[in-house]
């Protein structure tokens, strides 16, 4: 496919799962309101952006694989966190604690 933007799915509040997999995306900054999500596969794209992932405090698997991240921020509040994926990115920059 070739999505580009996620916009309007912002409005799916409901929302456990999402696969948005082979696609054009840059970013996800659309998604960090969907607080239900448990399972996200962004697998490939173009992110290079993964801003508001971390206000996704359910998630317990996060599939990042395949992009062109170089920078993540923490994840300090990912407590339900058990499966992050991020083979195949550029070199990554990771902050393992506070600020």
């Amino acid at each position: 496919m070739n999505i580009t933007s996620l916009k309007g799915v912002e409005k799916l509040h409901n929302l456990t799962a999402l696969w948005i997999q082979n696609n054009q995306l840059t970013e996800v900054k659309e998604l960090k309101n969907l607080t239900k999500l448990t399972h996200l596969s962004v697998q490939p794209n173009r992110l290079v952006s993964i801003e508001g992932l971390d206000n996704l405090t359910n998630l317990k698997y996060l599939y990042l694989d395949k992009n062109q991240v170089t920078k993540v921020k923490s994840f300090e509040k990912l407590h339900e966190l058990i499966e992050l994926g991020l083979r195949n990115n550029l070199p990554i920059c990771f902050r393992i604690g506070g600020k």
